[in-house]
């Protein structure tokens, strides 16, 4: 990595310039316990932080207030404008040494680029989840095509996103949403009788409810064989009474909802868990856009995952060296059963999925690619340092 760039002087056409440092702003829509900003905006901030170069967040719902996760659902159009509004303030007395860094497509993008243009501010779209309708042509989507064009770059959380953003930029990074793996790290091994099967993340989409109802007929399929079993399901959404009715129409309890995690939970959650499940069912752009956060919380806990074999999973999982990879419910089944019958079998996975998280996946090893890319593209492009 270059050195930390204090003041930056440049020799050009025989005179010195002072180059004040860059002021990285990762601006994000949602709140420090949000889990698109959690590791995406104040992860990389304050890592990159500690690496030398001047980082922090602006949130729209932590510095003024916005709605977003639960609340979102009730955030009216003129709230939305309102915070809009006021944003655009506050970035308005940004100076010119700020690099705008502006996660995902959303309302608060617009006065981050508004004040972008007219303070001729550095603008990086950084997209890590699909936000528009399936089908092409939305105005969502259009807009977002529009800030992959106007952003200096953009930074993709998967290789689908770098692929579809390449299309409208021609300086594209991958750089998936990490896991601080100081905070999900193995626990202690404690002898039980039962095992635990887990599924935990947000219910925001229809379709979860099919792909949560296909993991219990898996489960149910294995109990059959395995009474010693059992499925914790952890989550909750727009659709969460939808969830809640889902698992009490099974009538087992060996399916245990434990509701909605605080962020700050999961990593205990996960010491009780024996094995990740990860389904993704259908190739759509949003399951194909994914950077699988929930994927990468198992394996740096040492768990062994069974996982679709779509989007990302599909590149990070080596079948059987560090998860499973499935296609069908029979393979979940068999894999699952695997996993239940072979404790070395599950404890080698379990081991090989931290390596693999330590060397690719982890918040430390991401934000230095990270504040590797920041530093080489604005020390090196001239024009950005005027």
């Amino acid at each position: 990595m270059l050195p930390k760039f204090l003041n930056l002087l440049l020799i050009m056409d025989g005179s010195i310039i002072n180059i004040k440092p860059h002021n990285f702003i990762f601006i994000t829509r949602e709140g420090c316990k949000d889990p698109g900003a959690r590791v995406r905006c104040y992860g990389y901030a304050e890592r990159v932080k500690a690496l030398g170069l001047d980082a922090r967040v602006f949130s729209l719902v932590d510095n003024i207030g916005a709605k977003s996760g639960m609340g979102d659902a009730k955030f009216t159009l003129g709230e939305k404008l309102n915070c809009s509004y006021r944003a655009l303030r506050i970035l308005s007395n940004e100076e010119r040494s700020s690099v705008f860094i502006v996660n995902r497509f959303n309302y608060h993008a617009i006065p981050a680029w508004l004040v972008s243009m007219v303070k001729n501010i550095p603008f990086i779209f950084d997209m890590d989840d699909w936000e528009t309708r399936e089908g092409p042509g939305s105005t969502a989507e259009h807009l977002t095509r529009f800030f992959a064009k106007k952003s200096v770059f953009c930074i993709a959380g998967s290789r689908y996103l770098k692929e579809y953003l390449l299309q409208f930029n021609k300086k594209v990074y991958y750089i998936p949403t990490a896991v601080d793996t100081d905070i999900f790290k193995p626990s202690p091994h404690i002898e039980k009788e039962d095992f635990i099967f887990s599924w935990h993340g947000s219910v925001n989409r229809i379709e979860i409810i099919e792909y949560l109802k296909f993991i219990i007929e898996c489960f149910l399929s294995l109990y059959e064989k395995c009474p010693v079993i059992k499925l914790h399901i952890a989550g909750d959404g727009i659709f969460g009474k939808e969830l809640i009715r889902l698992i009490e129409n099974y009538k087992c309890d060996k399916i245990i909802y434990s509701g909605w995690l605080d962020c700050d939970s999961i990593p205990l959650y996960l010491d009780n868990v024996d094995c990740g499940l990860v389904p993704l069912l259908d190739k759509t752009r949003f399951n194909l856009s994914k950077s699988p956060v929930k994927l990468f919380e198992y394996m740096a806990k040492e768990k062994p995952v069974v996982a679709s074999n779509v989007g990302e999973a599909d590149f990070i999982i080596k079948d059987g060296y560090n998860g499973f990879l499935a296609a069908s419910k029979n393979e979940f089944v068999a894999k699952m059963e695997q996993i239940v019958k072979n404790k070395v079998l599950a404890a080698d996975m379990g081991v090989n999925a931290r390596k693999t998280i330590e060397k690719e996946y982890s918040l430390s090893a991401l934000s230095e690619k990270v504040a590797d890319i920041l530093q080489n593209f604005f020390s090196y492009n001239v024009d950005f340092l005027k």
